[in-house]
């Protein structure tokens, strides 16, 4: 059954008039005010379930797209090496906006890491020793135009055909050749874009600040489709990187709603809000979804907003699409979450580590990721998670590193690696690599 469009606008409109009025007036709304989510209670009421059960380790030779995986699961990863965790090597690609503080994460293929900053302009790395193999500006920065970007983008690099893709904030689409950045085809979205692209075998998908997904051909730069929600902007710089897998696309957009949408169509087959699980208190925020939907390949999607809303989905498939909500928890974030095994790990708005049970949502274990700092009322930004060697390793906003063993919830250490990170962390070849808020890209190994 195809997605009814003009019940679910009409139903979404009054939502959203109904939340305004709310934000209005000081009078607050009837019914019973409870908190969003204690975490500390629900991990003590529920915690008598399955522990975490992790997939098995994978070889982190590439970082293709900005979650590694097109549909941003989450792999355990290989560390060969052992020993204490030192900088390998760092090098500058240039300051960004400070009013946004969001800087594209780097991909790597074929032993050579590929960046981009503010202004357009691409870097190549020698993976192994940082030595720099090229830089090259996308735009004229001349033309006063396109020279003020607001909203950054991202790459993403096609294995198969040896293709490297750069999406700029100003809607200007490249494919290049990886070994020079010489340009093959080049589009104009003509509008502005927030997140990085994600692709599958046939097109590159992109979402705009306008709440729209761009489908390109990625031989040609050709609209294969476009798809245009409810246009509405957001009051964050990063959107969310559209998630794909097996002819689904999938993403979440200002509006807090997630859409479904199949490739061959060209249309949206599914959609679900995420609105429903605030605070119920006149003047609450509203929601924006900024981290990256997960497609999880045992048939959950994962979508999550940033300020009281986390639920599991299931995948709408052909030939009807349908699909409904698993399960819900009051639990915002704005980072993307991990999924891998049986559970899923997010750090929330209140920098509470947890491991949920996938098919439930009940929690395994949580960590108050505040207890490491003297400050432990400070709220930090985090910045994303990756699974290597069993441990989850966190970026955040303090330019810190935590290490937490995954199946107990154990803390390990603490790295400090810059005054203030800017990127989620990942890890290729048995290097952790960050981006900090100088433009510094950083390694680590362990030596």
């Amino acid at each position: 059954m195809i997605f009814n469009f003009n019940n679910y606008f009409r139903k979404a409109s009054l939502s959203f008039l109904i939340l305004l009025s709310a934000c209005a007036g000081d009078e607050k709304l009837p019914g019973v005010r409870e908190s969003i989510f204690n975490m500390e209670e629900q991990s003590q009421a529920e915690n008598a379930i399955n522990p975490v059960q992790l997939s098995g380790m994978v070889e982190a030779n590439d970082w293709v797209v900005e979650n590694r995986n097109v549909n941003h699961t989450c792999d355990n990863l290989i560390f060969s090496n052992v020993g204490e965790l030192k900088e390998d090597w760092s090098a500058n690609i240039g300051s960004f906006n400070k009013a946004f503080e969001y800087i594209s994460t780097p991909v790597v293929a074929n032993d050579v890491l590929y960046a981009l900053n503010d202004e357009a302009v691409l870097f190549a790395f020698d993976l192994k020793n940082g030595k720099r193999i090229y830089k090259k500006s996308l735009i004229d920065l001349k033309d006063k135009s396109i020279a003020k970007i607001d909203y950054y983008a991202g790459l993403a690099f096609d294995n198969k055909e040896n293709v490297l893709y750069a999406v700029i904030g100003n809607g200007k689409v490249f494919a290049l050749k990886p070994d020079n950045a010489d340009i093959i085809w080049e589009a104009d979205l003509k509008q502005p874009v927030k997140a990085a692209p994600n692709l599958s075998d046939n097109n590159l998908f992109i979402a705009t600040v306008n709440n729209a997904i761009v489908a390109l051909n990625k031989d040609t730069g050709k609209n294969n489709f476009v798809v245009n929600t409810v246009s509405q902007m957001t009051a964050f710089a990063k959107g969310s990187v559209p998630a794909y897998h097996n002819g689904i696309v999938a993403v979440g957009f200002s509006n807090d709603e997630v859409y479904f949408i199949d490739e061959t169509l060209g249309n949206v087959v599914y959609a679900v809000s995420l609105f429903g699980y605030g605070s119920g208190l006149a003047g609450a925020p509203i929601v924006d979804i900024t981290s990256n939907v997960i497609i999880d390949d045992d048939g959950f999607v994962f979508a999550n907003n940033t300020e009281s809303s986390l639920k599991a989905i299931k995948l709408p498939v052909k030939p009807d699409f349908k699909s409904e909500t698993i399960w819900s928890v009051k639990n915002g974030a704005y980072s993307t979450l991990c999924a891998n095994g049986n559970a899923l790990f997010m750090v929330n708005n209140q920098n509470q580590l947890t491991a949920l049970d996938k098919k439930t949502g009940k929690i395994i274990w949580s960590f108050d990721l505040k207890q490491q700092y003297e400050d432990n009322k400070k709220i930090f930004n985090t910045l994303g998670i990756v699974l290597a060697n069993g441990e989850l390793i966190i970026s955040n906003s303090f330019g810190d590193l935590i290490f937490v063993d995954a199946e107990s919830g154990k803390f390990n250490k603490k790295v400090n690696v810059a005054s203030k990170l800017i990127t989620a962390p990942i890890v290729v070849k048995d290097r952790i690599i960050v981006v900090a808020s100088n433009g510094d890209i950083i390694t680590y190994m362990y030596k």
